[in-house]
């Protein structure tokens, strides 16, 4: 039997779909270890160009595991840059809304650009929000399409070494990891388990010569109310103008004390003071900019998004709110995926805007959410939006946050 990483450097030579199913089958056969993730880590990172504009300075960004209704692949990277750090930020597409296919619905946002495009946006501005293809990790970027298309993304493992795998071809030194635990997490479904893989996550980032820190919170409950492509860029738009309401305010403080953790593990000097949401305002303009989108473009589309919230859902009875996301996530990413081509990879037909948080008291009859979709997809929406918030006669458990670090 060939050895794991025997496997790996046979696929980097023939990225074939057989040599995947290999690598995969391994991967679920035998716990890799430490040294084997971080073996695929590099192999996967040197598959491309390397970010070099990005090693004159201390370099920050923070990923996520996946998962509806967390901005802070949106969010973090304009207060790490904030906070004075070079964010070189290479992603692949998120399930249903990422940051990069988020970013793409903006008119003339670019997502991808040549290694001299890419050393000199980040010269100019700091923070460049890149896809990984055929320039960046490329052999991530067709590994991890055939693992989502074959639904085998929920390997630690893997996941791991694909995650760190754009952090090394991006030149960063200080890598943080939002870990949401849910049961369509790819990190675990509970608690022990992400912390367990989120501890593998520090020590293979060492390996490999970053620093990380992992953050782990609790992915069954809505981070915050929008959710859609669309609708995250509407949330971002609330957020960076200080039109915020409580709920997401919550969890805009939750991604600036993520990024605020790395700014302590790596300090730039000085005291770490909370960025204005002027500063991130004037940060996010700069990139729209720099990626060749304009400001009052953004400000058009999330706008416009909103104005398409014409459904509304109601609760059929009294009782405690539940929110369903992975029945939420399942179904914007099938309309995504109907509507999807190759020439529109990243297409925006319906979202969701969550009105009641989850375990709230609702009476029958009150507004719990509304729904974007045209009018082909909207009786589907609607039901399956109701399927996916069910009002139960029992309380819901709390939520929770965790740090996990190496050492």
């Amino acid at each position: 039997m060939r050895s794991f990483r025997d496997l790996v450097d046979r696929l980097t030579e023939n990225p074939t779909e057989d040599l995947m199913s290999a690598l995969i089958g391994r991967a679920e056969q035998d716990k890799l270890n430490d040294e084997d993730i971080a073996y695929l880590t590099v192999r996967l990172a040197e598959s491309g160009e390397i970010v070099s504009e990005s090693a004159l300075s201390t370099t920050a960004d923070i990923a996520s595991t996946g998962g509806p209704s967390s901005l802070s692949t949106l969010l973090t990277p304009l207060y790490l840059r904030a906070l004075g750090y070079l964010v070189p930020k290479l992603a692949v597409p998120g399930r249903p809304a990422g940051g990069i296919d988020v970013l793409a619905q903006i008119p003339c946002y670019r997502v991808e650009f040549t290694p001299t495009e890419m050393n000199r946006l980040l010269k100019e501005s700091g923070y460049v929000h890149c896809l990984a293809s055929k320039q960046f990790a490329p052999l991530d970027a067709l590994f991890f399409s055939f693992r989502k298309r074959t639904g085998k993304i929920n390997i630690p493992g893997l996941a791991i070494a694909s995650l760190l795998a754009k952090k090394k071809a991006a030149g960063v030194s200080v890598v943080g990891l939002d870990v949401r635990v849910a049961p369509h997490g790819n990190f675990g479904t509970t608690i022990s388990e992400a912390t367990e893989n989120a501890k593998c996550f520090c020590r293979v980032a060492s390996l490999v010569g970053c620093q990380a820190l992992c953050f782990l919170s609790d992915g069954r409950a809505p981070y915050q109310p929008y959710i859609g492509r669309g609708e995250a860029l509407a949330a971002v738009l609330h957020v960076i103008t200080g039109k915020a309401d409580q709920w997401l305010r919550k969890h805009d403080d939750a991604c600036y004390a993520m990024a605020h953790r790395l700014a302590i593990l790596e300090p730039q000097g000085g005291p770490v003071a909370r960025p204005s949401s002027i500063s991130i305002s004037h940060i996010f303009r700069e990139n729209l900019e720099a990626q060749g989108a304009a400001y009052n473009d953004f400000e058009h589309h999330a706008s416009s998004v909103l104005g398409q919230h014409t459904i509304s859902v109601t609760a059929p009875c009294d009782g405690f709110l539940d929110v369903n996301l992975e029945e939420l996530r399942t179904l914007l990413v099938h309309f995504q995926g109907i509507t999807a081509t190759t020439a529109i990879p990243f297409t925006d037909p319906c979202g969701i805007i969550l009105r009641q948080p989850r375990g709230s008291y609702v009476q029958k009859g009150d507004l719990i959410a509304t729904v974007r979709a045209p009018e082909q997809f909207s009786e589907d929406m609607l039901i399956g939006v109701r399927a996916g918030l069910p009002v139960t006669v029992a309380p819901l458990s709390d939520t929770y946050f965790n740090e996990v670090s190496y050492g």
